[in-house]
C-alpha cells in the first residue's frame, strides 16, 4: 500500500491482534507501483504480485490488464529448486513438516490431502503424524502434525479441546465444526454438527482459558443447532471477555437467530444467564422489535432483575428497541420499572427512563422536558439535551421547533437540523423570510430544509429568483438534492439558475487545474490556510489526523498526497464511489425527499443521516427507497473557492502531520 511494502508489528488485544505499523520493508521506485500479494517460494525468496496501475482503488475499468508483473525478493544467490515433490513417499511428505520452509510441509499436506481424496492408503502417514504430533517440544511443527492428520482425513477429538498448546485447541475446533452446517438446506457432505460434538464443545468451553480459544467457541456456535447453542454460549462467557472486540459479538452472532423463536420469558432467563452485558442489551433490544412483542416481560424483567447492572442492561437495550417509534399508551407495568430505576447512578440510564416516559406518553415528563426548553436561564447542554429527547421520541410538533428556530439563538442550530426530518405543516413561504435574516452558517441549514420538499423548493426557487436570496446561499449538497426532485417545472427552473456540470465541464475543469497545480505553484501554498479551507468545506464529512466527520472516508491513509489523484475526486466525485458512500434518496408518504446515508434500518424504523442532520423516520412512512450512482460529495466543490484556496487545500491534504490553523 502507498508504492510500499509495508511491515506490521501484531500487538495481543485479547481474543484478536492489533497491527502497528513498523519501518516499511522497502519503497518501490515506481509510482504505479500497486502491492496485492506477497508469497514465498521453496528456494526461500519472496514474491510479489503487482497490479501496476496509476489509480489507488484499482480500477475495473479493464484499460490496464497487461501492465501487471511479479517481482522477485532474495536473499543473496537463491539455489533453485527443481524437485518435484508428488514424487516422494507418504513418509518422505510426512518429514516435511519439519522443514524449516514452510512451503514444503504447506505443499506436501496438500499432496497428502489428494492421495486421501484419491483412496491412497495413508495408513502409515498418520502413523508418523501422530508421532510427530505427540513428541515435537515445537508448537508450530506440532500445529503443522495436527493439519497434516486433518489431511489424512483423521478427525479432532475430544483430547485435542483441551491439548496444552491453545493454537491445537483452536484448531481443533474449526476441524469439528467446519465441515458441518446447521441449514439443513446445505449441499450433501456438509452435516449438522451432533449433539455429541455439541456437547463436547460445551463441557470444554466452560474450563477454556484462552481468549483465543474462546473466540474460537463462539465463531462455531453458528454450526449448532438452535437448541445446542445456549449450553456452549453461556459456558464460553467470562466477564474478562466483555471488553473484548469480538467474543461478545461474536456471541451474539451465534445466539441471535434463535432468539425471536424464544417465548419472551425464556430468552430472558437466557439473558439473566449472561455476563456480559452486551449480550443481555442485544437480547433485551431483538424481544422490543415489533415483530417479537417481549417489551411487557421485559419491563418486568427490569423491576424484577437482581442486580442494578441487569436492570441497566435490559433498560437500555428496550431503549433502543424503540428507537424511533410513535408515540404509545403506557404499559400498566413501566411506573415499577422507574421505581426501580429511581436510585440507579449508573451513567444514561436516568435518560434513557425519561426517554421511554416520553414515548409512553407520560404528561409530567414531556411537561418537564418542555420546562427545561423555555427556561433560558438554564444551562445550554441542559436544554439542548431536553430538546433532543423530545425530537427522538417524536414528541416536539414542528411548529414548535418553529418557533425556537425564529426566536431562539441558543437553540435556533438543533431546531433547523430537527426541521430537515419534522417540518409538516410548515408554510413556505415563513420558511424563506426566515431564511433570509438569518447569519450564513443557520442559513445553510434552514436552506437544507427548503429542499425536503416540492412546495419548500419552489419557494426557494422564488427567492434566488428575486434575489431575496443568492445563489451561493443554496450550498452543492443542497443544489444535489433540488436536482433529485422529478418534477419539470424545478428541474427547469434549476437548470436555468444553476448551469448543470457536464462530463465535458469536469474535464476541461480537471485539465485547467493539473496544468495549474504544479510542484512549484504549490509550493508557494500554506498547509495552515489549507486546513480552515478544508474544515470550512470538507470536515462535516471527511476525517483527517482523526479530526472531521464520518459520512465519508477518512482521508488520512488515502492518496491525498497526490495531486492528479485529489482533483480528480473534486472535480468529479461520482466517477468512482465506494459502496458505503453511495447516497440513497428517501421519500416519504406525505411528500418529503431526504438524500444521505441509511445508518439503521429494521421493520420498525429507518435512520438515514444527510450531510446536515441524521433523521429517523417510521418505515411505514417510507414510500421508496432510490439507490442513487451520485457520491454523497455533489459535483461544484470546487466552485465556491479561489484558485488559492484550492492550491492551500492540496498543500494542506499532502501534510505528513496535522498542522496548526492561521492566526486570527
Amino acid at each position: 500500500h502507498g508504492n510500499r511494502i509495508n511491515n506490521d508489528r501484531l500487538i495481543e488485544n485479547g481474543s484478536t491482534w492489533t497491527g502497528v505499523h513498523a519501518d516499511d520493508v522497502l519503497l518501490a521506485n515506481d509510482p504505479w507501483f500497486r502491492g496485492m500479494q506477497i508469497k514465498y517460494g521453496p528456494d526461500g525468496s519472496v514474491f510479489v504480485s503487482d497490479w501496476h496501475d496509476f489509480g489507488e482503488c484499482h480500477d475495473s475499468d479493464g484499460s490496464h490488464r497487461t501492465s501487471g508483473r511479479i517481482y522477485r525478493i532474495a536473499y543473496e544467490t537463491p539455489t533453485p529448486f527443481a524437485g518435484d515433490l508428488r514424487r516422494k513417499t507418504n513418509t518422505e511428505l510426512v518429514r516435511l513438516q519439519s522443514h524449516r520452509n514452510a512451503w514444503f510441509g504447506r505443499r506436501a499436506r496438500r499432496i497428502l490431502q489428494e492421495r486421501e481424496a484419491a483412496g491412497v492408503d495413508l495408513t502409515e502417514a498418520r502413523r508418523e503424524l501422530q508421532k510427530l504430533f505427540a513428541n515435537s517440544t515445537d508448537e508450530v511443527i506440532q500445529l503443522r502434525a495436527f493439519w497434516g492428520l486433518a489431511s489424512c482425513g483423521q478427525p479432532a477429538t475430544a483430547k485435542h479441546l483441551t491439548h496444552s498448546n491453545p493454537h491445537i485447541r483452536r484448531w481443533a475446533i474449526r476441524l469439528l465444526v467446519d465441515p458441518c452446517s446447521d441449514d439443513m438446506s446445505a449441499p450433501q457432505g456438509r452435516q449438522r454438527v451432533t449433539g455429541t460434538i455439541a456437547t463436547m464443545l460445551t463441557q470444554a468451553a466452560a474450563n477454556e482459558s484462552h481468549p483465543k480459544v474462546r473466540l474460537a467457541y463462539a465463531v462455531a456456535l453458528q454450526r449448532l443447532h438452535f437448541r445446542n447453542r445456549p449450553g456452549l454460549a453461556i459456558a464460553l462467557q467470562r466477564e474478562t471477555d466483555v471488553l473484548d472486540p469480538y467474543i461478545p459479538l461474536m456471541t451474539w452472532y451465534g445466539m441471535e437467530p434463535g432468539i425471536s423463536d424464544l417465548p419472551p420469558k425464556d430468552a430472558l432467563e437466557y439473558a439473566k444467564r449472561c455476563r456480559i452485558p452486551l449480550l443481555q442489551q442485544f437480547i433485551a433490544r431483538r424481544l422490543a422489535q415489533p415483530d417479537v412483542a417481549g417489551v411487557s416481560e421485559l419491563i418486568d424483567a427490569i423491576s424484577d432483575a437482581d442486580s442494578d447492572k441487569s436492570a441497566a442492561n435490559f433498560l437500555t437495550g428496550l431503549d433502543a428497541g424503540l428507537d424511533g417509534s410513535q408515540p404509545r399508551s403506557q404499559p400498566a407495568n413501566w411506573p415499577a420499572a422507574v421505581t426501580r430505576c429511581s436510585t440507579m447512578s449508573i451513567p444514561g440510564i436516568q435518560s434513557s427512563v425519561l426517554r421511554l416516559s416520553v414515548l409512553f406518553g407520560d404528561q409530567q415528563a414531556i411537561n418537564s422536558l418542555r420546562s427545561t426548553i423555555n427556561d433560558k436561564t438554564a444551562a445550554t447542554t441542559k436544554r439542548e439535551s431536553a430538546l433532543s429527547t423530545l425530537i427522538s421520541m417524536n414528541a416536539v410538533s414542528s411548529e414548535s421547533l418553529f418557533k425556537l428556530a425564529v426566536s431562539d439563538a441558543t437553540l435556533r442550530t438543533s431546531a433547523l437540523r430537527a426541521l430537515v426530518g419534522h417540518n409538516e405543516g410548515l408554510d413556505a413561504a415563513d420558511l424563506t423570510a426566515l431564511c433570509e435574516v438569518l447569519k450564513p452558517s443557520d442559513r445553510r441549514l434552514a436552506v437544507s430544509v427548503l429542499v425536503t420538499r416540492k412546495s419548500f423548493a419552489v419557494a426557494l426557487l422564488n427567492a434566488v429568483e428575486s434575489g431575496a436570496l443568492q445563489r451561493d446561499d443554496v450550498s452543492p449538497y443542497a443544489l444535489q438534492q433540488l436536482q433529485s426532485f422529478s418534477e419539470p417545472e424545478i428541474s427547469t427552473r434549476v437548470s436555468k439558475v444553476w448551469k448543470a456540470s457536464t462530463a465535458f465541464d469536469r474535464a476541461e475543469e480537471l485539465s485547467r487545474l493539473t496544468s495549474l497545480m504544479t510542484p512549484d505553484h504549490l509550493g508557494t501554498g500554506s498547509a495552515r490556510a489549507g486546513r480552515l479551507v478544508f474544515q470550512k468545506n470538507c470536515a462535516r464529512c471527511h476525517t483527517l489526523f482523526g479530526e472531521g466527520g464520518s459520512l465519508a472516508p477518512d482521508l488520512t491513509g488515502s492518496g491525498r498526497r497526490k495531486t492528479d489523484y485529489v482533483l480528480h475526486n473534486l472535480t468529479d466525485p461520482s466517477a468512482q464511489i465506494d459502496e458505503a458512500f453511495r447516497v440513497t434518496t428517501l421519500l416519504t408518504d406525505d411528500g418529503r425527499l431526504l438524500s444521505g446515508f441509511i445508518v439503521r434500518q429494521n421493520d420498525n424504523a429507518i435512520t438515514i443521516h444527510t450531510q446536515d442532520a441524521e433523521v429517523c423516520l417510521p418505515m411505514k412512512r417510507v414510500d421508496e427507497l432510490i439507490a442513487s450512482e451520485k457520491s454523497m460529495m455533489p459535483d461544484g466543490m470546487l466552485r465556491s473557492l479561489t484558485d488559492d484556496q484550492i492550491r492551500d487545500l492540496l498543500v494542506y491534504l499532502a501534510s505528513e502531520d496535522q498542522v496548526a490553523l492561521p492566526d486570527q
